[in-house]
């Protein structure tokens, strides 16, 4: 009996990619890449590479990659999470009670708050890939606070009948002092945080109250010592 033929239909290749379904909303994406990561790093420290945060996240770092461009775009995702964060804390403290002094006070206590809630987030956003290399315009969350902070300077200046011109100064020079005084404390934790807003406070308003004094008329006036205007003792 001849032999017959079986027909067979070809076999197509197993075509490899993105899977059935919906393409994923890329937005939503990137919201629990940064989520993710927020998590990762406060495991795994500030020094954490993109590749060791993607594992540890669950993600290849591909797809790390894909959404951010290197460790400081990530860096800038999770700063703009946190100082929207911080924005919403700083409202809510100060609603119906914007115009009271301790308004600086909560300004402050929030950030220190997130310090010492996410220490190794906070020196992955200032000290490592937000901060190294960049301009100021670039650190985000230094410019979202500061910019925070010198409204409520200004604010102040314009209550006692100051110019509010230097309030962007001190709002900068407020929050390099406070980034500083954070940093030495998340390692020291010599006094509480609540000694630690205190003092912070007090020193934003001392500043305050030396721009909202009188300016006395004419030139400085000439040091009484020739070591840096000290004047001599006796």
């Amino acid at each position: 009996m001849p032999e017959t033929a079986i027909a067979t239909r070809p076999v197509r290749p197993v075509r490899r990619g993105r899977p059935p379904g919906p393409r994923p909303d890329p937005v939503h994406r990137r919201r629990q890449l940064v989520a993710a990561a927020r998590q990762a790093i406060a495991r795994l420290g500030p020094d954490a590479s993109m590749a060791a945060i993607a594992g540890a996240a669950g993600y290849a770092k591909p797809a790390l990659y894909a959404a951010f461009e290197d460790k400081a775009s990530l860096a800038d995702a999770l700063a703009a999470e946190v100082s929207d964060e911080l924005t919403l804390r700083i409202g809510s403290m100060m609603a119906g009670d914007r115009q009271s002094p301790l308004a600086l006070r909560g300004a402050i206590d929030a950030f220190c708050q997130f310090v010492e809630d996410e220490p190794a987030l906070f020196r992955f956003l200032v000290q490592g890939a937000a901060g190294f290399g960049r301009s100021l315009g670039e650190r985000r969350l230094l410019v979202s606070v500061g910019e925070q902070v010198g409204a409520l300077m200004a604010e102040g200046l314009d209550r006692a009948g100051a110019d509010p011109a230097p309030a962007a100064t001190l709002g900068y020079a407020l929050m390099g002092s406070v980034f500083m005084a954070a940093d030495w404390w998340v390692d020291s934790r010599s006094v509480s945080r609540a000694e630690l807003v205190d003092q912070l406070t007090r020193f934003a308003g001392s500043g305050l109250a030396a721009f909202a004094a009188e300016p006395t008329p004419g030139p400085m006036p000439e040091p009484t010592s020739p070591i840096d205007g000290i004047a001599p003792v006796g």
